[in-house]
C-alpha cells in the first residue's frame, strides 16, 4: 500500500509545487508498477489512488468553493467534500476496466492511467450535467515549467505525447530490474530533451512595451460614480508612471458593474479631458440584460465603448449552480450578493486597438474548457483574463494560479498561438513556444 500511496503524492507533488518538482511527472507511475508486480489492481486501489492523487491536485479549488460560500459550516463545506470523493472515480473505473482487459501488469497501470487522464480531460463535469472536463490534470502539465520539452507537441498532439511521456517511467521501471532498459531509457528521454537542441527564437511583439496591467478589484457599491472615479484614479497614476502606455487592462470581474456598457456618462470619466492621455481600458466587469446577468469583457477607449464580449461558458457552483445544488440553501451561500451568470451565445468579436495589435478575448473558463473555441481563432493572439483571486485566502496554496498560468503555456504550444495571459496574481505575454515575457505591472 505504501508504494500506491507514494506514487499517488508524487503525481500530486508534481502539480503542488511545480516550480522545482516538476520532474516527478516521469516518476509516479514507477511505484505503481512496482505495485502491481505484487497485488492485482482493483476498483478500490484505483479508488485510493485517485483519492489522494486528485485530492491532494484540487484541494485549492474545494477550500476555495468553501471561502467563497457563505452560511453555516456543512453548507460550505458540502461541495468540495463531494468534488473530492467524485474524482477518484474516474481512475478506480479506469483501473477496473484495464484489469479486466489486460493481463500484464504494465499494460495494466498504462492503460488504467490513460483512460483516467482521458475521462477526466472530457468528462470531469459529467456530475454537472455537462460534457466537459478538466485539462489541468495531464500530467504534460508540470513540464511547461521547461516548455522546451513540449516541442513536439504542436506536431503529434496530446496524445502521441502522452505516449511518449508514459515510456520514460517504463523504461526506467525495466532499467532498475535489468541494466540492459538503460539504453532504452535515454532513448525514450531524447524526445524531450532534443528540445533543447532546437533554437526556438522568442518573439516579442512592440506592443507588449504598452500595456500596463493592473490587479485591483473594485468591490459592489450603490455608489457608482465614487467606483469610476476610484478606477479613473487608477489610471491616472498608471499614466504618470508608464507615460508609454497605450492599453491598461484590469483582470475578470474586476469592477462590479451591471450596467457599465450603459453608463458613457461615467465613463467618460476615463477620457483624455479627465485622465490626461487618450488611452485603451479593458476591464473585466459584468453586464446585466434583463433577468441575465453576463460575466463581460468590455474595451473603452477615450472612455468610450469600443467593443464588449461576454463570457460563453460558466463555472459550476461559482457562476451558476448544477441541478444537484439548486435550491435555495445554496443560492443565499453563493449568490446572495450577486445573480447567476448566464452563458453568452454567438461568435466572439475581435478587438482592434491598432493596427498592430489585434486579439480575440477569452474569460478564462471558456478558454479552458470549450477547447473547440481556441482551434478557430486562426493566427490571432489571444487575451485571456482570467480570476485567480480566489485562491487567494491564507488557507490556499497558491499553486493554482500556478497551474491556470501553466494551462495557458500549454494551449499556447498546442495551437501555436500567442496568448496575453491577464489575472490578479501575474500578468504574461505567452508565445508559441510557451516562453514568457511579464507585461508591466501597476500595483499600488
Amino acid at each position: 500500500m505504501l508504494l500506491l500511496i507514494s506514487s499517488a503524492v508524487l503525481y500530486a507533488l508534481s502539480f503542488v509545487v511545480s516550480e522545482y518538482l516538476w520532474w516527478v511527472t516521469f516518476l509516479f507511475p514507477v511505484p505503481l508498477f512496482f505495485y502491481s508486480k505484487q497485488y492485482k489492481l482493483s476498483f478500490m486501489h484505483g479508488y485510493i489512488w485517485g483519492f489522494i492523487a486528485y485530492g491532494l491536485q484540487i484541494s485549492s479549488i474545494c477550500v476555495a468553493l468553501y471561502n467563497m460560500s457563505i452560511g453555516p459550516f456543512w453548507i460550505r463545506v458540502l461541495p468540495g467534500i463531494l468534488l473530492l470523493f467524485y474524482m477518484p472515480l474516474f481512475s478506480a473505473f479506469s483501473f477496473f476496466i484495464s484489469q479486466k482487459i489486460f493481463s500484464n501488469t504494465l499494460l495494466v497501470i498504462v492503460f488504467g492511467l490513460f483512460l483516467s487522464i482521458f475521462l477526466i480531460d472530457n468528462y470531469a463535469l459529467l456530475m454537472c450535467a455537462r460534457l466537459e472536463g478538466y485539462m489541468l490534470i495531464s500530467p504534460l502539465i508540470p513540464l511547461c515549467q521547461v516548455p522546451q520539452l513540449l516541442w513536439l507537441l504542436p506536431y503529434v498532439g496530446i496524445w502521441i505525447m502522452t505516449i511518449l511521456w508514459i515510456s520514460v517511467p517504463i523504461f526506467l521501471f525495466l532499467a532498475i530490474q535489468e541494466k540492459k532498459y538503460i539504453p532504452l531509457l535515454f532513448l525514450s528521454l531524447l524526445p524531450f530533451i532534443s528540445g533543447f537542441l532546437i533554437n526556438q527564437k522568442q518573439h516579442v511583439p512592440d506592443w507588449i512595451d504598452v500595456i500596463v496591467h493592473v490587479p485591483k478589484l473594485f468591490g459592489p457599491t450603490n455608489n457608482q460614480r465614487a467606483l469610476i472615479l476610484r478606477v479613473q484614479k487608477i489610471i491616472r497614476q498608471v499614466i504618470v508612471k508608464h507615460p508609454q502606455v497605450e492599453v491598461i487592462i484590469f483582470p475578470e470581474g474586476a469592477l462590479y458593474c451591471k450596467d457599465l456598457a450603459c453608463k458613457q456618462s461615467l465613463t467618460s470619466e476615463w477620457s483624455k479631458k479627465k485622465v490626461g492621455k487618450k488611452v485603451n481600458v479593458i476591464i473585466g466587469t459584468f453586464h446585466e440584460e434583463g433577468d441575465r446577468l453576463y460575466n463581460s469583457l468590455q474595451w473603452f477607449y477615450d472612455g468610450k465603448l469600443m467593443g464588449m464580449h461576454h463570457k460563453q461558458h460558466v463555472l459550476p457552483i461559482t457562476e451558476q449552480l448544477p441541478w444537484w445544488l439548486s435550491c435555495e440553501w445554496y443560492k443565499d451561500a453563493y449568490f446572495s450578493c450577486i445573480s447567476e451568470i448566464t452563458p453568452a451565445i454567438g461568435s466572439k468579436k475581435l478587438f482592434t486597438i491598432n493596427n498592430s495589435l489585434c486579439c480575440v478575448p477569452f474569460i478564462c473558463s471558456e478558454f479552458f474548457f470549450k477547447k473547440g473555441q481556441i482551434s478557430e481563432t486562426k493566427n490571432i493572439s489571444i487575451l485571456l483574463v482570467c480570476n485567480d483571486s480566489w485562491f487567494d485566502f491564507p488557507e490556499c496554496m497558491p499553486y493554482m494560479q500556478t497551474l491556470m498560468r501553466l494551462g495557458a503555456q500549454f494551449s499556447a504550444i498546442k495551437s501555436q498561438k500567442s496568448i496575453v495571459y491577464v489575472a490578479f496574481s501575474s500578468a504574461y505575454y505567452v508565445d508559441q513556444s510557451a516562453k514568457l515575457t511579464s507585461i508591466f505591472r501597476f500595483d499600488r
